[in-house]
């Protein structure tokens, strides 16, 4: 038996918590022991344990219950060290920066002699701009992980050439998305306001990563001419100056912000279009998602994600980013359509497929079977 802890700030809704919990379901119970450590108090925060009620009865959900402030990460940092020395796991795997950060600390401050593993989830280079900054990611993650998991072929470039990341130490294995979950979840009937409109939808947080003006502007560019309305799930700092845009367009009764969904999958099924128009991102989960409810994707060709997943024209269409006539042209191309649209969401089925999370999850027990057995 392979005792494994996974490590999070909390189990809120965002792609990197709900990748864990693909991966810590789908590990075989037979062979794991799984525990997933979060640092976060329960109920802390809006949505702060959306996720915690998706985990299988047989994982063991350890909350640290401290509050993330710099203030507290050496309280942070010891309480994790008590939890690996209590719990002694195989393994330790963590994700996203700050955890990544503070589980090597806690590790180096430890009794552990097991494995590490971190996994990067985002495109870094356009966050972290400081020189120290880099040399010392670079000196934490050579020095203190035994694998880096990158969530794509873009990240794993960035972490070699922008962190220093030595390659031999990367491993890319994309996000799993739970196939079967998704067919039953997206059954659910969301009330429309009309039958003979194109639906279009987007999902993800309200912040400049996701460039929704890009996407509102173009929209506003259709409004006269085609019947359509627009669906956008997430919550986020931009939320005021969003709403403000959307207001400014005259486009009020088109465009609707409906906030966090703990199913986005039913919105997705019914919907004709989905849009990611972000300037940069890790991988783009949730174009894989959208595919596999078969909505008709147009993303950004953006660092990093989109071109792994999408072959443009055939299961997506691919625009550059902040291209606002580019985005219209593509949007109006697949509203008016009907043949394309039908072989986009055909094709993207078939692409969703190749992410379903027993293929990925298989890819991960190999990881790790092979570190135990280094």
């Amino acid at each position: 038996m392979i005792k494994i802890l996974f490590f999070l700030p909390t189990l809120a809704g965002g792609g990197a918590e709900r990748t864990i919990v693909n991966i810590a379901n789908g590990l075989d119970k037979d062979r794991y022991d799984v525990f997933v450590v979060v640092i976060d108090r329960p109920n802390s925060g809006k949505y702060k344990d959306a996720y915690s009620g998706l985990l299988n009865q047989e994982i063991h959900l350890i909350n640290l219950a401290i509050p993330i402030k710099y203030l507290n990460y050496p309280k942070i940092a010891y309480k994790t060290r008590k939890a690996i020395e209590r719990i002694s796991p195989d393994i330790v795997m963590s994700t996203m920066l700050k955890t990544n950060v503070l589980i090597i600390i806690a590790l180096i401050c430890s009794k552990f002699h097991g494995k590490c593993i971190i996994r990067e989830s985002n495109n870094r280079s356009v966050e972290i701009t400081s020189s120290f900054t880099k040399k010392f990611i670079r000196e934490l993650y050579n020095r203190g992980s035994d694998k880096i998991v990158a969530l794509s072929e873009g990240v794993k470039y960035d972490l070699t050439y922008y962190f220093g990341i030595k390659p031999s130490k990367v491993r890319v294995i994309y996000n799993p998305i739970d196939l079967e979950n998704i067919e039953r979840k997206s059954q659910g009937y969301i009330k429309q306001s009309s039958t003979d409109v194109i639906k279009i939808i987007a999902v993800g947080r309200l912040h400049p990563q996701k460039d929704y003006p890009t996407m509102i502007r173009a929209l506003s560019e259709l409004k006269g001419n085609y019947k359509f309305e627009m669906k956008i799930l997430g919550t986020g700092p931009l939320k005021k100056e969003i709403e403000e845009l959307i207001q400014e367009l005259g486009m009020e009764g088109m465009i609707s912000l409906l906030g966090f969904k703990d199913n986005p999958y039913q919105f997705l099924a019914q919907s004709d279009i989905f849009i990611l128009s972000s300037a940069w991102e890790g991988f783009g989960h949730v174009i894989v998602e959208a595919m596999a409810c078969g909505a008709a994707v147009i993303a950004t060709d953006c660092n990093y994600g989109p071109r792994e997943i999408i072959t443009n024209g055939e299961n997506g269409i691919l625009v550059p980013i902040g291209d606002i006539k580019e985005l219209k042209e593509a949007i109006e191309k697949v509203m008016t359509n009907n043949n394309l649209r039908k072989e986009l969401t055909d094709n993207g089925k078939k692409r969703a497929k190749d992410f379903d999370k027993k293929i990925i999850v298989q890819e991960y027990m190999d990881l790790f079977e092979n570190l135990v057995q280094e």
